[in-house]
């Protein structure tokens, strides 16, 4: 019955489906004055992930690594507001 693809749609009708297609301030953390490196991860399906580095710029000896996970629909860069 295509559940899948009704209940998690990759991207909202008439979306970008990529942060590259977005509107300005929304393709990548550099807009922001973030510094960010590309990450692509090969996951064992087949797909490739696109994911962002965002180093942390202070004492690194005590600071948690945090990973991300936007959910479904829409692309990561919509949630660039979140790190501000």
């Amino acid at each position: 019955f295509k559940q899948t693809s009704m209940l998690y749609p990759r991207s909202p009708p008439g979306m970008p489906k990529t942060p590259s297609d977005n509107p300005p301030s929304f393709k990548h953390p550099g807009e922001h004055g973030i510094e960010y490196e590309d990450v692509y991860m090969d996951t064992p399906d087949g797909c490739k992930i696109h994911a962002w580095w965002i180093p942390h710029t202070g004492d690194t000896r005590s600071v948690a690594t945090v990973m991300f996970f936007h959910g479904n629909a829409g692309n990561i860069g919509y949630r660039l507001p979140l790190l501000q």
